[in-house]
């Protein structure tokens, strides 16, 4: 049996700086469709990131119609998702980024997506997916 290191609180920064949890939201969900537009993603790939919120909810919080009440783990996911693109904006060029995301590399049999690429291996739409992406940038880039 493997075990995995816990994850930390991916929102602790923001809580340490005092944003309210509508403030983290409202943030988190701009960067969140800004950035997966760079990805070239669509709709239907940015809602499995989000934890498949049902199409209607979906494009409410597209929309940013209304102050967004999102579920501890759809921050959670957020917040990582958020961290994977500053970790790549750092290592690489965006087109370089992008590659990253989206290629099968042989030198990655190591890691939790072997044999698919970083994203794919987020769409499956689990959490700790997200997670494991967002560790590993984390490691590259040699942060705490």
């Amino acid at each position: 049996m493997t075990t995995r290191a816990a994850t930390p609180d991916p929102l602790a920064h923001y809580h340490a700086h005092g944003a309210s949890r509508d403030e983290m939201a409202r943030g988190g969900l701009k960067a969140f469709f800004a950035m997966t537009a760079e990805w070239g993603l669509d709709d239907e790939a940015r809602r499995i990131l989000l934890g498949n919120p049902g199409r209607t909810r979906y494009y409410k919080l597209k929309a940013l119609q209304e102050s967004p009440k999102l579920s501890d783990d759809e921050l959670g996911r957020l917040s990582h998702l958020i961290n994977i693109h500053a970790a790549l904006r750092i290592l690489y060029s965006s087109g370089n980024a992008v590659a990253w995301l989206t290629h099968i590399r042989a030198q990655d049999s190591h890691t939790p997506w072997r044999g698919s690429a970083p994203l794919d291996y987020m769409l499956t739409g689990h959490y700790e997916h997200i997670a494991d992406v967002a560790r590993y940038l984390d490691g590259l880039r040699g942060a705490a």
